[in-house]
């Protein structure tokens, strides 16, 4: 590699990549408080709707006299949300009321026809048919929401560390002299303004793979004419591999030293 051979021996100023870190902080803390909301608002819906049934369906009893009120139930794309009012005799003659939510996947038009069911051990306790009969969807489909959410916050807390990952190592390598070396890209993923590169990269371990953030304008040195090999730098000590951009603007270099780096990128890529 002839890229290797014209890097820079002197020491050389390293620039971290400057986002607005407190815009960055204040969305990452927004996003996280939102699913965090909807992560609890979906707890709070759905949640004692199940614990409800959960108990009702150990001993069932149809409430001939039960009655829904206000009951609805909307469908998009196959997610199917219930609201309702029951109403029922309890045990000492007195009627009980409640209030339930379900969310399910069914492929159903039209209304649902369902009846008023109570707890044969407690009255106290109201469901639906409808209710019962989806119970394992519902249990289900909120589980795949709890996890998805929680996907989400454990992505974006991750997307942080990373982030402030690229800028330590940044800081760690300015003022050194440093070792060029060649990462293999493994592909990309652009989530609206972050590319987050796969690389892998030889080490005395073996073959290391390490996830990089950029901004989404940031694209990698390349050293081939497929664009799979690209330039990173370390310090003396080895360590992590700092991704260099096309434009050389992550390093501090006279016009000379990158006239030489560009000669020996376009020498490398036509070697293939």
């Amino acid at each position: 590699m002839q890229t290797l051979s014209a890097f820079p021996t002197r020491p050389l100023r390293v620039h971290a990549p400057r986002p607005k870190t407190v815009r960055r902080i204040l969305t990452i803390l927004l996003a996280e408080a939102i699913l965090i909301a909807l992560l609890a608002g979906a707890v709070w819906w759905m949640g004692p709707s199940l614990l409800n049934d959960a108990r009702i369906r150990q001993n069932p009893a149809v409430a001939e006299a039960g009655t829904v009120t206000d009951g609805e139930c909307k469908t998009k794309l196959a997610i199917t949300f219930c609201d309702a009012t029951l109403a029922a005799p309890g045990a000492d003659g007195a009627t009980v009321s409640a209030k339930v939510s379900y969310l399910f996947v069914d492929l159903h038009f039209g209304d649902y026809d369902t009846d008023v069911v109570q707890s044969a051990e407690d009255p106290r306790l109201l469901t639906t048919s409808l209710g019962l009969d989806y119970f394992w969807n519902r249990v289900a489909s909120f589980a795949a929401a709890v996890v998805l959410l929680l996907a989400g916050i454990v992505g974006l807390v991750r997307t942080g560390f990373r982030q402030q990952r690229t800028e330590r190592e940044a800081v760690a390598l300015d003022g050194q002299r440093l070792k060029p070396m060649v990462v293999t890209i493994r592909g990309g993923q652009k989530v609206k303004r972050t590319i987050t590169w796969r690389l892998t990269y030889p080490s005395p371990a073996g073959e290391t793979k390490v996830a990089v953030m950029t901004g989404s304008d940031f694209m990698p040195f390349t050293l081939d004419a497929q664009g799979k090999r690209a330039l990173a730098v370390t310090g003396p000590a080895g360590g992590t591999p700092f991704l260099i951009d096309s434009n050389l603007a992550r390093l501090e270099l006279t016009e000379a030293e990158r006239t030489a780096l560009l000669q020996a990128q376009q020498r490398d890529q036509a070697a293939g």
